[in-house]
């Protein structure tokens, strides 16, 4: 049976509970990625009985500036039994659950094409915002409640799956890290104490090569969107690997560049602007000029480099501030950045027993990523039920 299209101001109410009696103390809001983040503000000496209410399964919404971001940060409060946000918050709960479930009102908030028709809308408000009213006169599907239910179970469904996945893979890093401390911190097979024969190196000295990236010419549509992944910095957060860019490149893109192409397992670190992320490739991959990347020499670890590399954030940080307001590393400095060598036997030891950590941890990235796509998907067909 077609859905039935019901407006969201027929399906929810606003709720303007106060804080009157100052017991509610959790400060949220809604960040731009729809999710709910705790407060940093300072709120000593603020009167909290003026802030809004927002209780288990309510919605919270932000109107501003919806046309420039593209985008509406709302979202489903689950975590709190109650919190409180900025009065300025519109706070709405769905009126009847056995009409629409608030779990497939947020998939339907979460829609890409939810975010473009709001931001139609929003084009002739001041400054981009919109008012409640056109927010509550847009439209979607209501299945049946049997269906709704199916849905949500099976967005669910991917989504623990995801997260399990995650939690492996911050296991498996944690273990990686362990074993890293205990040989080349602690000293713990070497009776606490570091190896005379160990020297003190630079990156230039077990790197095969260090690259710095480059973007291929932006002008010619044709050197993007094929297979390769072309890295930028907001690629690099929250990952090991690598294995998802905004961004492919063609092969004649990568042509254009062809010595700047990394192979699997290289070392990326962002050295322009936000100094300091650090993560792997998966496969032959290109970056951009904000990134230079280690690829190892034969007889190096590249999961060695890649956890001493994640270590070295702020000195990396005080490396590039240099007297200027953006920081910047150039390749040279990068390269006499100095590092310890460990005798072969022990790099050799350490890999055997990192590698699979490492490999298990790209394996479920990949799953992770076609997880997402598989949740993107399910999103899509909503309209279409």
């Amino acid at each position: 049976m077609k859905s039935i299209y019901k407006s969201i101001g027929e399906l929810v109410e606003r709720i303007d509970q106060r804080n009157t009696d100052g017991t509610v103390t959790n400060l949220i809001g809604v960040s731009i990625d729809k999710k709910f983040i705790n407060s940093v503000a300072n709120v000593i000496g603020t009167d909290l009985t003026k802030y809004k209410v927002i209780e288990k399964y309510d919605f919270a919404v932000s109107l501003m500036q919806v046309s420039r971001d593209e985008k509406i940060p709302v979202a489903c409060q689950k975590e709190y039994d109650k919190a409180i946000m900025s009065p300025a918050y519109p706070i709405f709960r769905v009126k009847d659950t056995s009409v629409v479930l608030p779990e497939y009102l947020e998939m339907w908030f979460m829609r890409p094409e939810f975010d473009r028709e709001a931001s139609f809308i929003a084009v002739g408000g001041v400054r981009g915002s919109m008012p409640w009213e056109e927010f509550a006169n847009m439209k979607l599907p209501v299945p049946s409640i049997e269906e709704q239910r199916e849905i949500v179970n099976s967005y669910m469904t991917l989504t623990d799956r995801i997260a399990l996945k995650k939690q492996i893979n911050d296991n498996l890093e944690a273990t990686a890290r362990t074993i890293y401390k205990s040989y080349f911190v602690d000293f713990e097979p070497f009776d606490l104490v570091q190896p005379e024969s160990w020297q003190e190196v630079t990156i230039d000295d077990i790197a095969k090569e260090v690259v710095c990236g480059k973007t291929p010419p932006t002008a010619d549509a044709e050197n993007y969107g094929g297979s390769v992944p072309f890295i930028t910095i907001p690629d690099m957060h929250g990952s090991v690997y690598t294995t998802s860019t905004e961004r492919f490149l063609s092969d004649k893109g990568v042509a254009t560049q062809a010595n700047k192409t990394l192979p699997e397992n290289s070392i990326c670190v962002s050295c322009i602007a936000s100094v300091g992320l650090v993560c792997l490739t998966a496969e032959p991959s290109q970056t951009n000029q904000q990134i230079n990347s280690i690829v190892c020499k034969k007889k190096i670890s590249p999961f060695y480099v890649y956890i001493k590399m994640t270590t070295l954030t702020e000195y990396l940080k005080q490396l590039g501030a240099g007297g200027s307001t953006t920081l910047n590393v150039n390749k040279t400095l990068f390269g006499q950045i100095p590092i310890l060598l460990p005798d072969e036997t022990v790099m050799n030891e350490f890999h055997r027993k990192v590698e699979p950590l490492f490999s298990t941890i790209r394996e479920n990235q990949y799953e992770i990523q076609h997880l997402e796509s598989l949740k993107s998907l399910l999103l899509t067909q909503i309209s279409s039920r």
